[in-house]
């Protein structure tokens, strides 16, 4: 059968990376109270704008590295165990950082919301080592001190559907008029609805979710949405919602671990750069080669370049933890057919930069700064 996988391909990070996941988040959790979570109200494309916001980051995470890094030291008397544990301080913090830009990004009214998130995130770590968005984002919603007008908007964003329907209840029409002019493309599609629907049966509120885009971005609708669905509408959501689209990785790894393995044999033939974008990600980062070494197969010369595009562009915007993709882009060229690397070296999109990362000895300090500058055209 051509589309019979010879291997079941395993979608989760090593047991090595879930034990040192267990231990640093131990550490980072202490430092919590260190960060001045007001840094991270600003956005990506600010930060990567004003010089002066970079270095803000730079002293946060400089701040919140030293810390967990003496307590490492402190803790394991190995040097090599050492390192291993603090190459995970930066995917961490960049793993906080997102989430909590992304929940400022979402407020309508500043209020403490932020800081009870910050609060809560010791409980919200999974053991992969991301932040449970479904479960931070509820503790939110339930929360009685943050402004109503926030927690409804936390509600519809992560399909917590009870709570959109009692939170709307207790909304005063001046709260409604200015979610209605001034929230997001999620909370005015729940808001359409709500006003439209006399029937607020869960299972029509499924048919309509699934005849909007809502759940074609977000995992938490996804989930919710599948629940009620026959194996053979699932398998049809989740091919739809990845074929010929990017996503975010956190979304890629949700679908391909709910499909079979002919479905996700169709994703690896059909979007192989999304695919390798999500296993180069955090937390599947530590067991790229344990996947894409059965994933040869379905990649052309085309989708080569583009991965490898895709690669070193995730090692210019990435301020810290880019060291493991530096190694990953060394290793996944050397073990790339002759005729692909022949192609690669000629594309005008990365034929530079390659050849920087290609040159860098990885025991030399890398220099991100002349890498960088090899892109001059984002």
């Amino acid at each position: 059968d051509a589309f019979e996988l010879t291997m079941d391909i395993c979608l989760v990070p090593s047991l090595q990376h879930l034990s040192c996941t267990k231990l640093v988040t131990s550490l980072f959790n202490k430092v919590l109270p260190l960060i001045d979570i007001t840094y991270f109200k600003y956005s990506e494309f600010l930060k990567s704008k004003y010089p002066k916001l970079r270095d803000f980051r730079d002293k946060e995470f400089r701040k919140i590295e030293s810390q967990v890094t003496r307590d490492i030291t402190n803790l394991i008397s190995c040097v090599s165990l050492q390192k291993k544990l603090e190459n995970f301080i930066a995917p961490l913090f960049r793993e906080l950082e997102k989430w909590l830009n992304t929940c400022y990004q979402s407020l309508l009214v500043k209020d403490e919301t932020c800081y009870v998130i910050m609060y809560n995130i010791p409980q919200c770590w999974l053991t992969d080592g991301t932040i449970d968005r479904e479960k931070s984002a509820k503790l939110v919603v339930e929360n009685n001190n943050i402004l109503r007008i926030n927690r409804f908007m936390f509600a519809c964003t992560y399909c917590s559907y009870e709570d959109v329907l009692n939170l709307w209840e207790l909304l005063s029409e001046t709260e409604k008029d200015k979610l209605q002019k001034y929230s997001d493309f999620v909370v005015k599609q729940w808001i359409t609805w709500l006003k439209s629907r006399s029937n607020k049966d869960w299972l029509f509120c499924v048919a309509w979710i699934l005849g909007t885009s809502l759940w074609t971005k977000n995992r938490c609708v996804l989930k919710r949405v599948l629940e009620p669905l026959t194996p053979a509408e699932k398998s049809h959501c989740l091919r739809k919602v990845l074929t010929g689209t990017e996503v975010s990785s956190d979304f890629m790894l949700f679908c391909l671990s709910l499909m079979t393995r002919y479905d996700q044999e169709l994703i690896f033939r059909e979007s192989p750069v999304e695919v390798f974008r999500c296993i180069s990600s955090w937390p599947l980062r530590s067991s790229f080669f344990d996947i894409a070494d059965n994933l040869w197969p379905y990649l052309t010369q085309d989708s080569f370049c583009c991965i490898l595009n895709m690669l070193l562009r995730q090692v210019k915007n990435h301020e810290s933890d880019y060291f493991d993709l530096l190694i990953i882009l060394k290793k996944f060229w050397s073990q790339s057919p002759h005729n692909f690397q022949t192609i690669a070296k000629d594309d005008g999109r990365f034929s530079r930069p390659l050849q920087c990362v290609l040159d860098f000895d990885v025991s030399q300090t890398f220099p991100k700064q002349e890498f960088s500058d090899y892109y001059l055209i984002d």
